[in-house]
């Protein structure tokens, strides 16, 4: 349900992704084309015009999402239909303006300043304090947009009204279907719909997904294909083909130590990170940060120098590399690891 609220076409589905759910986490891969698209985005907001409006509407929606706004939407005065449109009407708003915030789209402007910038060990300094620095009209627009963006990322992430209030119609469908939450996760937004109405739900169709499912975009126009079983299997081959026995990213916060590797792959979930840890995770959120001062590096599979764990790198001073795209599900628990912060690249050891 979560992906089809999520890849519309005029958010991510406008980009060419591929997406693998192994059991515990989900990982995204743009193709070429993708990557293509997403540049190409990425450069309107050179545009001052342009990029004031996505930053005034991302700012807008974040300010828009209250608890009082979500009481509001599960009151039983409404029916659980109006609730559940009104909520993902909202959360489609966020995924169009959080698509801005994405490493991949904000490549054009990242690329551009490493360019401005000679002493590359000034980047993050500019980034947190570019008041501090004299620059041109043209990087200090950029500067502005990355650090802009940025922070409405970063109250997206505290903010996470519209998900709560779904969790408000989880509970009523497995209750009434008995069935787990995590069958929840892999529902498509249709079968959400025909469960709040009353209909059938199948169980054998989502238990197939809970082993592993691949999501690509449509052949044709309509809704992304989710497919499991073999399907599956030979997707996961191809998009987890690694060599070399190592991942690469950005350097969010440059450093070079080892460790041994902490998973951590939910989003909203928080976990006590042993102390020497490498923690390597899908992106950091606002939840762990009282467990973070405990891990000596953080590797994560999304993300770029504005996301949340390079902004919190900068401030605790950890040596991070963001958007490896699959170190959650190349490492495991326990593995020992060397991260070269410096030059962007996480190996075994």
């Amino acid at each position: 349900m979560y992906l089809d609220l999520n890849y519309l076409p005029e958010t991510y589905g406008g980009l060419d992704y591929r997406l693998i759910f192994d059991g515990e986490t989900i990982s995204g891969y743009l193709t070429k084309k993708g990557k293509q698209q997403a540049y190409k985005l990425g450069k309107n907001l050179f545009d001052e015009k342009y990029s004031q409006k996505i930053i005034q509407d991302f700012t807008e929606f974040n300010n828009s999402v209250t608890e009082k706004s979500i009481f509001h939407l599960v009151d039983e005065n409404m029916s659980k239909i109006d609730q559940f449109k009104e909520i993902t009407r909202k959360i489609k708003w966020l995924s169009k303006y959080y698509l801005y915030c994405e490493q991949p789209v904000l490549a054009s402007l990242e690329n551009f300043l490493e360019k401005e910038v000679k002493d590359k060990s000034k980047i993050n300094q500019i980034l947190k304090n570019p008041e501090k620095f004299d620059l041109n009209e043209k990087t200090r627009h950029v500067v502005n947009v990355l650090k802009r963006l940025g922070e409405e990322k970063l109250k997206a992430h505290s903010n996470l009204g519209e998900v709560k209030a779904l969790i408000h119609f989880s509970k009523f469908i497995c209750q009434k279907y008995k069935i787990k939450i995590h069958h929840i996760a892999v529902m498509r937004e249709n079968e959400f719909e025909t469960a709040l109405k009353g209909g059938e739900v199948d169980v054998e169709v989502l238990n197939k997904r809970l082993a592993g499912f691949v999501y690509l975009p449509p052949v044709k126009e309509g809704i992304w294909q989710c497919l499991v079983g073999d399907d599956y299997n030979d997707w996961y081959k191809k998009l987890l083909d690694i060599s070399g026995g190592q991942v690469k990213g950005v350097v969010a916060y440059p450093g070079r130590v080892t460790g041994k590797v902490f998973i951590h792959k939910s989003f909203v979930n928080k976990s006590e990170i042993p102390k020497g840890s490498v923690l390597v995770t899908g992106m950091t959120n606002p939840q762990m940060m009282p467990y973070l001062k405990n891990a000596v590096a953080m590797v994560t599979d999304e993300g770029g120098l504005t996301c949340h764990a390079a902004i919190i790198s900068r401030e605790m001073k950890i040596p991070t590399i963001v958007g490896t795209k699959n170190a959650t599900q190349f490492f495991k628990n326990g593995d020992m690891v060397e991260v070269d912060a410096n030059k962007g690249a996480v190996k075994k050891i």
